[in-house]
C-alpha cells in the first residue's frame, strides 16, 4: 500500500507570506492529477479557508466539508467534529460517490475542512468552550488529543479514496498556523513518522532575511528530526541482523529512544501496512534509507513567494549578504540544497506578483467601478424601480394615482435599457 498516499504539510514562519494560496494550489494541481484531495485548515486561530471559497477562482474546484444528516447535508469545521470526538462520538468517516448519513460526502473536488476558533459563535453555542479559547492548543494534553483525532481522520480519509477506482492517490494537506507553535511539533513528528515517501513539507517563504533565516531553521529542524528515525531504523536492521541470526545488543544509544519504542511495538510490527502509519521505517529497506538522508529533496521542499518582477525577469539578483554566526548554523544539506549557500535563493524557488491569482480569494466582492455618467443614470433606475414598488403596493394607485403608476410602469423599462 505503501506510495498510494501523501501527507504534506505546508507550513511557514510568518503570515502574510501566501501559504494558504500555496496550499490551495497545491491541492488543485494534484486534484487535475486525478488525486483525491481533502485540505485541513489548521490555522485554528487565523482565519477559516472556506470562507474563500466563495471565489469564482476557487469554487469550481473545492467545497467546504459536509456531513449527512437528517436527509441533509450541513457545513462543518475541525474544531466541531474535534469536540463530538472528546464527547465518545467518534471519527466520521469518509464516503465517496454516494453519501452516507453521519459520513463527510467527496465527490470530485478538494474536500476542505476549515476551522476558526469563533465559528460556534454563529450556532447559538457558548464561545466559553475549551476548543474555542486560543490557549487550548497550548495545553499538551489537549493538543496531543487533537493530533490523534486528526491522523484518524486523515487514515478515514485515505481508506475512502483507496476502495474507489477513480482516484490514483489519496492526499492530505495541512495548512498550518504560521510559526512554531501549538500543533505544528506534533505535525511535524508525525509527518516524519511516515518516511519521506508520504511524509512531505512544503516551507513557504519570502525574500526578507528574517523570514528566510527563519524558513533555514524550519528546513534543518525537520531534516535533523528525519535524519535521527532513518539512523534509529538503520540501528534497528543492526540490532535484528539477517534473519536466522540472532539479535545484537546496538553498541550506541538509539538516536531516537522513543521512535525505537514504537518501531519495536508489537502492535505497530502487525500494522506495518498501514500508510499513514511507519511502514517506511517498519519494514526498512537499506538503500532507501541512504538515498533519504542525502537526499532532502525526497520529502522537503520550499517556495519563496511575493518576489518583486525585477528579480524574476533577471535585472536583479538576490545575492544574500547573511554571513552571521547564526546563519552559518543552519546551513544543514537540506538548506544548501533547497536554499543554496549562505540563503541566496536560487530563481526556480521564487515566485512573484501574478494578476490571475491576486483577487482571488475577494473576486466574488469586486465590481467594474461604472462611469460617472452611467453611475448616474443607474441610480436613477434604481430610484425609479423604488417607486415603483411602492406604487404596486397600493393595487388601485390610490397614493399618486393610475397616471403615475401607468407612467412609471413605462418609463422604467426604458430607464433600464438606457442604462
Amino acid at each position: 500500500m505503501q506510495g498510494k498516499a501523501q501527507v504534506i504539510s505546508v507550513q511557514s514562519r510568518k503570515g502574510g507570506v501566501g501559504k494558504t494560496t500555496a496550499a490551495l494550489s497545491l491541492a488543485k494541481l494534484l486534484l487535475s492529477e486525478g488525486k483525491g484531495v481533502l485540505l485541513i485548515d489548521l490555522d485554528i486561530t487565523g482565519t477559516n479557508v472556506t470562507h474563500t471559497l466563495e471565489s469564482p477562482y476557487w469554487n469550481r474546484v473545492a467545497e467546504a466539508a459536509k456531513v449527512k444528516k437528517r436527509g441533509r447535508h450541513e457545513g462543518v469545521d475541525l474544531l466541531a467534529l474535534f469536540e463530538e470526538y472528546v464527547a465518545g462520538k467518534g471519527v466520521p468517516g469518509f464516503s465517496v460517490g454516494e453519501p452516507r448519513v453521519g459520513s463527510i460526502f467527496y465527490h470530485d473536488n478538494i474536500c476542505v475542512l476549515g476551522s476558526l476558533i469563533d465559528l460556534q459563535a454563529h450556532h447559538n453555542q457558548p464561545r466559553d468552550r475549551f476548543t474555542r479559547q486560543p490557549s487550548f492548543l497550548f495545553d499538551y494534553s489537549t493538543a496531543a488529543s487533537l493530533m490523534a483525532f486528526i491522523k484518524t481522520l486523515a487514515s478515514q480519509f485515505v481508506e475512502a479514496i483507496g476502495s474507489s477506482p477513480e482516484y490514483s492517490e489519496a492526499v492530505v494537506i495541512l495548512d498550518n498556523a504560521s510559526g512554531y507553535a501549538g500543533l505544528l511539533p506534533f505535525i511535524e513528528d508525525w509527518v516524519t513518522d511516515m518516511g519521506p515517501l508520504t511524509g512531505k513539507f512544503l516551507t513557504v517563504s519570502s525574500l526578507d532575511k528574517q523570514d528566510l533565516r527563519a524558513s533555514a531553521n524550519s528546513i534543518a529542524r525537520i531534516e535533523r528530526l528525519m535524519h535521527k528515525k532513518i539512523i534509529t531504523s538503520q540501528q534497528l536492521i543492526e540490532m535484528l541482523g539477517d534473519e536466522g541470526e540472532e539479535a545484537v545488543v546496538p553498541k550506541k544509544e538509539p538516536a531516537d529512544s522513543r521512535f525505537l519504542a514504537r518501531l519495536l511495538d508489537g502492535s505497530t510490527v502487525d500494522r506495518r501496512n498501514e500508510i499513514l502509519g511507519i511502514p517506511f521505517f517498519a519494514d526498512p529497506k537499506e538503500k532507501l534509507l541512504e538515498q533519504a538522508m542525502n537526499t532532502p529533496q525526497m520529502y522537503q521542499s520550499i517556495v519563496v513567494n511575493r518576489v518583486p518582477r525585477s528579480v524574476l525577469t533577471g535585472e536583479y539578483q538576490h545575492a544574500s549578504t547573511d554571513t552571521s554566526e547564526e546563519a552559518a548554523e543552519v546551513t544543514s544539506h537540506a538548506v544548501r540544497t533547497l536554499l543554496g549557500a549562505e540563503l541566496t535563493v536560487s530563481q526556480d524557488r521564487m515566485v512573484g506578483y501574478s494578476e490571475e491569482t491576486s483577487f482571488q480569494f475577494s473576486l466574488s466582492d469586486i465590481r467594474r467601478s461604472a462611469p460617472s455618467g452611467l453611475r448616474v443614470a443607474l441610480q436613477g433606475v434604481r430610484d425609479a424601480e423604488e417607486r415603483l414598488r411602492e406604487l404596486r403596493k397600493d393595487e388601485h394607485g390610490k397614493g399618486a394615482g393610475v397616471s403615475e403608476l401607468h407612467w412609471a410602469d413605462q418609463l422604467v423599462p426604458r430607464l433600464r435599457d438606457a442604462a
